[in-house]
């Protein structure tokens, strides 16, 4: 035990010779190993560490208390817990979290994914690839890709334009991950659209309706009919702009 520090030893004039040499062996002894021991050492003086062996931390005397200065031991101490019975916490987070940040759910990771079935191909840009035959419903605008086979392989990206001409799909991505090396492409679940609701009654117009309420190429009024709407139509144009028009429940 390294707390038999004494500060009132040696003594000028008292310690012997004979004395001296075990005081400064027990002084040593406190300063390297930290006065390490089950229970803080009495009487201490601001400045002074010890090692609390029964809780594996160091603390340190601010002059009123001791401190917890071990701030590494109680990080990795909450690492260790954090991970279970896992590895590592790498593995352990693999559990419910995809290696594209979503989460896995109850379901395995690969189970988000769907690979596509048709034949593609990369069309030299690196935010484009198509695929065979009509895929609009499949790669709508949002939905998450990820791409096998490029490099830092897998990449992951979203849908940003989808374009279908000659028998051919055309996807846009966000990210310029595609490349001639890429294998199948894979697609997430899909991404539901919510369009804001806007309060109608039958015989009077709304001018909320604006092209910035949906997505320019995507602009739709439904209208229920159930209370004896028969149609919906354009009344005038607003002032405040071409996108903005009245609407009127007939």
């Amino acid at each position: 035990m390294g707390q038999t520090y004494n500060v009132v030893k040696p003594e000028a004039g008292v310690t012997i010779f004979g004395e001296l040499y075990q005081i400064l062996r027990d002084h040593f002894d406190a300063a390297i190993t930290n006065m390490v021991g089950a229970a803080a050492p009495g009487s201490p003086a601001e400045g002074w560490t010890w090692y609390d062996s029964v809780n594996d931390k160091m603390q340190a005397y601010d002059g009123a208390s001791w401190r917890d200065i071990d701030y590494n031991t109680s990080v990795y101490t909450d690492v260790l817990n954090s991970r279970g019975t896992a590895a590592s916490l790498d593995a352990r987070l693999d559990v419910s979290i995809n290696e594209d940040g979503t989460l896995s759910g109850s379901s395995p990771a690969g189970a988000w994914w769907t690979a596509g079935t048709s034949p593609w191909a990369y069309v030299g840009q690196a935010v484009q690839f198509k695929e065979n035959g009509d895929k609009r419903s499949v790669y709508t605008i949002g939905r998450a890709i990820k791409l096998n086979g490029v490099t830092g392989a897998p990449q992951y990206s979203s849908v940003t334009a989808v374009a279908y001409a000659a028998a051919t799909t055309t996807v846009t991505l966000k990210d310029g991950i595609v490349s001639s090396s890429m294998t199948t492409p894979e697609f997430g679940q899909p991404i539901e659209n919510f369009h804001r609701k806007i309060p109608w009654t039958r015989g009077f117009y709304s001018n909320s309706a604006t092209s910035r309420d949906y997505a320019p190429t995507g602009f739709a009024l439904l209208a229920d009919g159930s209370g004896g709407v028969t149609a919906v139509g354009i009344l005038s144009a607003a002032t405040a702009g071409a996108n903005h028009k009245k609407y009127g429940i007939m």
